[in-house]
Formats: structure tokens, sequence, C-alpha cells
């Protein structure tokens, strides 16, 4: 930080990633099981919002959560990504991805942490399943 300037100069995408974490899963939040070990879910039942937070740390992948234990009707969703790599996405929004039916199918980036915020969720029971390959683990 250039304090003269009062300008942050290169920021890590470490930073990035924590906010993936930091902005979305908030106090108050129920911690969920995210259906597979590289996610974690977060409800939040006063207004309706189900926040999950894949890490992938491969190739790219597509990926299925299961939402059949949660009333999607309507529910709108938006999607954060940063990735591992200096010159990837830092936490950029996208609005290209939709539940359907009750399913949330989405392509992850390779080395990458991505936010998929669904607004408009009733939550009937606590379990959130993926379907297809798992994001790859750190080693």
């Amino acid at each position: 930080m250039d304090a003269g300037k009062r300008k942050v100069g290169h920021v890590n995408n470490k930073w990035f990633i924590l906010s993936q974490y930091s902005r979305h899963i908030r106090p108050g939040h129920t911690i969920i099981d995210g259906g597979e070990g590289n996610t974690i879910a977060a409800m939040d039942a006063s207004d309706g919002r189900l926040v999950l937070v894949t890490a992938n740390y491969g190739g790219a992948c597509e990926l299925a959560y299961d939402l059949s234990a949660f009333s999607t009707t309507g529910a709108e969703c938006t999607r954060w990504t940063t990735g591992f790599e200096t010159g990837s996405e830092q936490y950029a929004m996208h609005r290209d991805c939709a539940v359907s039916g009750s399913t949330l199918n989405v392509t992850l980036a390779e080395k990458s942490v991505s936010t998929f915020e669904l607004h408009g969720v009733k939550m009937a029971d606590v379990l959130v399943q993926s379907r297809g390959r798992s994001p790859q683990s750190a080693r």
C-alpha cells in the first residue's frame, strides 16, 4: 500500500479466495452438509439464501448439486469465481448459473474457488448432495 497515494498495490489472490468465504457465509448462517469434501454450504433461513463455496484443485469439471431437500421454485443464482493462479479471475461475478428443477448444474474452472449464492430458497432438510466428478482435492 502506498500510504501517500492512498492506493493499494498488488493484491495476492489469497485475499480474493478468502472473500469467497467471508463475504457470503456470514454470522447467523447455519452451516450445513455441502454434499462433498470440497464444498461448504450455509443457509440463511431468514432471507432464503443458500450459499455453496467449492474449491477445485484440479482441471475444470462439472458438478451437479442436488437441492431436493429445499424448495427452490423461482430461486435466483449468482456465481463468483477466483482462480489460484496469478492473472486469473479475481472475485469475478457471473449470472450464468440457474436451478433446473431441484438441481444446480455448474462448471468449475480449473484451480479455482467458486461461490454460488441462491436467493429464494426454503430449507426443508439440511442436506445438499452433489453428483458428478468431484473437484480434485488438495494433496
